[in-house]
């Protein structure tokens, strides 16, 4: 299982938020105070994606097989 933490992001403490999740949906915890986050779609949608390979590197991976 992975755990996704912001650091310093509590609005209360100043502490580590921790994505988390139950039955009811996901949600934030802080790890030091133990204060929740309901909304979670600004920090969702803030975290960092896979970055994409540039040009020099598609043409080193390696290539795919053709289907005649």
């Amino acid at each position: 299982m992975s755990c996704i933490i912001w650091n310093k992001r509590c609005k209360r403490c100043h502490g580590n938020l921790a994505l988390e999740s139950d039955e009811y949906g996901s949600y934030l915890s802080c790890l030091q105070c133990g204060a929740v986050e309901i909304d979670t779609t600004q920090l969702v949608a803030a975290r960092p994606s896979t970055p994409a390979m540039d040009e020099d590197e598609k043409e080193t991976s390696t290539p795919k097989m053709k289907v005649a």
